[in-house]
Formats: structure tokens, sequence, C-alpha cells
């Protein structure tokens, strides 16, 4: 939903909630989830070269199946659904193995370092105009999270854009 800022910091609606994206069809986030509920979190809309995209993540975050998913909004990101990227049954970003993991027709990418149950990926612009992330991913002998970033590679453009990362 659209929101207005006030100058003493609190936050007011300013429209009603739109659904841009549902988590129903997402192959990729309810695998071996057993919770019953589809979810997808941690959203981050990140505009470039005319077209909002959405990097979210899905499935459970404890477990090596946690994933980043884009999906592609178009020129405005308020408009209704976006669209998942390359579609419902792929992550874009996921853990690759050894150990259990997506199957490999679940995942598009894996991410430098390849840790296990990436995702809270959140996207910016630094100084010099060029896009980054960070992440978090299942820290490798305890039950904690760990983070990274990395440099944000964009090649194509709008539902065909493709996205990596590389570390710096």
């Amino acid at each position: 939903m659209m929101l207005s800022f006030n100058t003493d910091g609190t936050v007011d609606r300013n429209g009603d909630p739109v659904v841009i994206l549902r988590s129903d069809n997402l192959a990729w986030a309810k695998w071996r989830d057993t919770g019953g509920v589809t979810v997808i979190e941690n959203p981050s809309a990140f505009y470039n070269n005319g077209s909002w995209y959405l990097f979210y993540s899905g499935n459970a975050w404890a477990e090596n199946y946690y994933a980043t998913g884009i999906a592609y909004c178009g020129s405005k990101i308020d408009d209704g659904l976006c669209a998942p990227m390359p579609g419902p049954n792929r992550a874009w970003f996921s853990y690759s193995g050894p150990a259990v993991r997506l199957p490999d027709d679940m995942r598009k990418y894996g991410l430098p370092g390849n840790k296990r149950g990436p995702g809270a990926m959140d996207v910016y612009r630094a100084r010099d105009g060029k896009p980054w992330v960070t992440w978090n991913y299942l820290a490798d002998q305890s039950s904690g999270r760990n983070s990274r970033t990395g440099r944000l590679v964009i090649t194509g453009s709008g539902a065909d854009a493709d996205f990596k990362v590389q570390l710096p």
C-alpha cells in the first residue's frame, strides 16, 4: 500500500493494500515445508532501467531449502500481480549442494560461497550507482545466520533481465 511519511517520523496509510505477489503457486517455496502455509517474506523492491523487481525469500528459513525469488513487476509496482522469474517452479538463488537442498530444477543459480539457506536479500545502490545485495545464510556450525554482501550484475532488461551476484 502507498504510505505517507510524516515530519514527526510516523507513517500513515495513503491508500488501500494491493496484492502484488501470491505464494500459493510457488512450488519451490513450499518444497518439503510441512508447515501447511506457503510463506514468502523479506521483500525488497528494486527499480532498474524502467522496471520494478521484487526480491523475496521463501520456504522454511531454518532449512537448506530457504531461497530467494525474484519477481518482475513492470513499470509500476502497485499495478497488480508481479510475475515470478523465471517462473513459479524455480527460485532464483538457492543453495546447490552437497547437503539436502532444493532439486536442481527448482533453482536458477547458486550464490558465491554456496552457503545453505540464502534469504533476506536486500538490494541497494552504492554511491557509485551500481547495484549491490546483502543476504543471510545458515551458519556452518550453528543454528544462527550470517550475512554476505556482493555486487549484483544485471544483464538484459524487463521480464528478460538476468541477475547474478559476484563477491567484491
